[in-house]
């Protein structure tokens, strides 16, 4: 009997041994994947809470180019200096890091680029489009602030000449939202090495314009506010250096990782392959981005990566001890009196065993980089970790025994925090809740608490509470909240800024017209004495010839009808004269389609007398009749005063050949109206400003300076078109051109 007793003992250990290691292995290999997980679960949390900083930070930016965008809808014209002052503002370089400089481009269509470049040159002596080239349509940056050395290199700078940017642009005119470009290459200076980056793009249309469709939005594009990024230095500065060591991050442009669409990515030895990474994707500025997030060997560092190796050694040493004891009742099977002896001695070793498993249970719980803390049923702290003495700055003396209200930051929030407790208690597990503590100086901290049931030896029921401190990310969160209520306040002023501005500009407007239409009416004045000067002189020869005739006797009816004819018919050309006055100075009530050719010719018959007075030919010269929807009067007052100025430039100049030229041609898009004298033209130091108010180069006494001005507001603002000057070989060259529309916008407008 005890020889097959002996036999199943043998056996019997053999399987122990055998089962114990493959348990061993088990539990090794569970107790590993879920180390894996609790790793996967921290790294996860830092990822997403990176690619929420960035989408905070684009979104910022967003917001910037937004309120640039809003200056130039709430002003008919934004200056370069009045950009500059609102960049200075808005402090770019100190609150708003990564982002160098804001610009303003402008489009500019084929038919306008010489006359832009111009324009520009009056303020930029050297600017020209970059690069260069014949090309439909041009985004060219206009304006850019701060107007340092680097930012100052792309002034001039097409961005529709690039691909890349162009798709950018073209997605914004689309939608009429802020875009984002594909992936750049940054370069401010020659001697610089070219960086990844993008472009934000934010459009600006015209004013009084449909944008129901596509087309209308690119009909009614005028410009976009944008920002160059180099994306490494803006993600270091969202970054900062607080995940450094910690993980690996790449940003791509679209979904695609590969090397062409890599827009950021760490100089890390890409020898180590970690056991997972992280992929999100983000949409900004219609634009995707992908990111990819890689943990670095000083990531786990925080973690015991023994612990599955402890598990296994406790697994496998209590399969040996099971091992021992089956193998010594083997042994013993042939000394029945000595059994209860060794059974004693196989229980001291279970003993034993127990007490090392507890021993290894209390080190992961005393060095685990979470902390932890263990209620009883009365909320009383039972045990704490190292982890939750160094978060609150307590000795684990100090703590066990006592009741929590010490660390919480007052009674009501003890009390408050007691239904929490006893919903854990009651087996509902509770995750993800902040709430603040105290620490043992005073300081006020924020944790995230995470609390399981746990049952005692006399089966009540504690509380076991993990928490992280997650102080630095509340920081972080207040600081972008008075970031936000920053930026809104100075939304604020800036409106209030621009009331005023808008204000004044209308009131020095208004005082500009009525000055332009004194000096308008002085000019007709001089007009109609010239007009009248002939046909008062032909009644006067006639009323003197009446006397004559009564001397001598000649006053028979017939004379006295013909007299009375005559004189009539002089009446009537000084009232037709009279009539035309009143007419040309008459305010048009809403607009109408003229022809070009019939406002020219009536402003032509106001001055023929005081130009015949001069002896100044007018010549006029067209092939057909134009129409344009405007206001008629208000042609004819611009129309006058080039004239004039004409006229006055010829007398000035003292020039023999007294001629002025007007021509009128016409194509599918335009009206062009080309007036040019013999007055030896205008001085090439002062032409770039013959535009500006009150600006004049007559003597004292004898020019306003506003009459150009008013001419060019009334051909810009009111016919949205252009009034240029040049010189050419003998005098000066007047340039009017009108946009032609077609007869249903024509309709809609009238």
């Amino acid at each position: 009997m005890l020889s097959k007793i002996g036999s199943l003992l043998s056996k019997a250990s053999t399987i122990t041994l055998f089962m114990g290691v493959i348990f061993s292995i088990i539990f090794w290999q569970v107790s590993y994947k879920e180390q894996q997980n609790r790793e996967k679960i921290r790294f996860d949390a830092l990822a997403q809470e990176i690619k929420s900083t960035i989408i905070s930070r684009m979104q910022a930016y967003q917001q910037i180019l937004q309120d640039g965008e809003g200056m130039f809808y709430a002003s008919d014209s934004v200056e370069r200096k009045e950009w500059e002052e609102y960049v200075k503002q808005i402090k770019l370089g100190s609150v708003f890091k990564g982002i160098h400089g804001l610009s303003y481009v402008k489009v500019v269509r084929k038919n306008e680029k010489d006359s832009f470049v111009g324009h520009i040159r009056k303020e930029i002596k050297n600017f020209q489009i970059k690069p260069d080239g014949d090309r439909d349509v041009y985004a060219v940056v206009t304006y850019i602030a701060p107007s340092n050395e680097k930012n100052l290199k792309v002034l001039g700078l097409d961005n529709y000449a690039e691909s890349i940017r162009r798709e950018g642009i073209d997605r914004a005119i689309k939608s009429g939202e802020v875009a984002l470009s594909g992936k750049v290459q940054i370069i401010q200076n020659e001697t610089e090495k070219s960086e990844n980056g993008f472009l934000m793009i934010a459009p600006i249309y015209k004013k009084g314009y449909e944008l129901k469709s596509e087309s209308d939005r690119y009909s009614a594009i005028d410009g976009f506010v944008t920002s160059a990024f180099r994306t490494k230095e803006l993600l270091e500065d969202v970054l900062g250096s607080r995940y450094d060591g910690m993980l690996s991050f790449e940003l791509y442009d679209t979904v695609s990782t590969g090397r062409a669409n890599l827009l950021y990515g760490d100089d890390y030895d890409t020898s180590y392959l970690p056991s997972f990474f992280v992929e999100e994707q983000i949409e900004i500025g219609g634009r995707l981005w992908t990111l990819r997030f890689k943990p670095l060997p000083s990531f786990f560092v925080e973690l015991d990566h023994n612990s599955p190796n402890y598990i296994f050694a406790g697994c496998l040493l209590l399969s040996l001890l099971i091992f021992t004891l089956v193998l010594q009742m083997e042994h013993t099977r042939q000394k029945a009196s000595n059994i209860a002896a060794e059974m004693s001695n196989e229980l001291l070793l279970e003993e034993q065993a127990l007490k090392k498993a507890l021993e290894f249970q209390k080190v992961l719980f005393e060095n685990n980089a979470v902390a932890f803390i263990l209620m009883s049923p009365q909320r009383i702290i039972e045990k704490v970790n190292n982890e939750f003495c160094n978060l609150l700055g307590y000795e684990q003396e100090e703590l066990v025994g006592q009741s929590p209200k010490m660390i919480h930051i007052s009674d009501s929030s003890f009390l408050g925090w007691a239904p929490v407790f006893e919903e854990v208690k009651a087996d509902k597990e509770v995750a993800n809740i902040e709430y603040p503590l105290k620490r043992k100086n005073g300081e006020i901290i924020w944790c995230d608490f995470y609390g399981t049931t746990i049952t005692f030896d006399n089966d009540t029921k504690g509380v076991l509470w993990s928490i992280l401190n997650i102080t630095k990310q509340k920081q972080l969160q207040k600081e972008l909240e008075e970031s936000n209520k920053e930026i809104k306040h100075m939304n604020e002023h800036l409106l209030d800024l621009v009331s005023k501005e808008t204000a004044r500009r209308a009131e020095k407007e208004q005082m500009l017209v009525q000055q332009s239409k004194m000096a308008m009416m002085g000019e007709m004045i001089g007009a109609i004495a010239h007009q009248w000067r002939q046909p008062l002189n032909s009644l006067a020869i006639n009323i003197q010839d009446v006397v004559m005739a009564k001397q001598f006797e000649e006053l028979t009816k017939e004379y006295l009808n013909a007299f009375k004819n005559d004189s009539m018919k002089i009446i009537q050309t000084m009232s037709k004269t009279i009539d035309d006055f009143r007419n040309f100075f008459s305010p048009d009530k809403q607009k109408e389609s003229f022809s070009v050719e019939g406002a020219v010719k009536e402003t032509l018959r106001i001055l023929k007398a005081q130009l015949d007075s001069y002896e100044i030919t007018a010549k006029f010269e067209y092939t057909d009749e134009n129409y344009f929807v405007g206001y008629k009067n208000e042609l004819k007052q611009v129309l006058l005063n080039l004239i004039a100025n004409a006229k006055d430039a010829i007398l000035f100049s003292g020039s023999e050949h007294k001629l002025i030229s007007i021509s009128v041609i016409a194509n599918t898009k335009e009206i062009i109206i080309m007036i040019e004298d013999t007055g030896g033209g205008i001085d090439e130091n002062i032409i770039n400003r013959i535009f500006e108010p009150y600006f004049t180069t007559k003597e004292q006494g004898l020019g306003t300076g506003i009459g150009l001005y008013m001419s060019r507001e009334i051909i810009q603002r009111h016919m949205h078109g252009k009034l240029e000057a040049s010189n050419v070989e003998f005098g000066a060259l007047f340039v009017i051109t009108l946009p032609i529309i077609d007869s249903e916008d024509r309709s809609k407008e009238s």
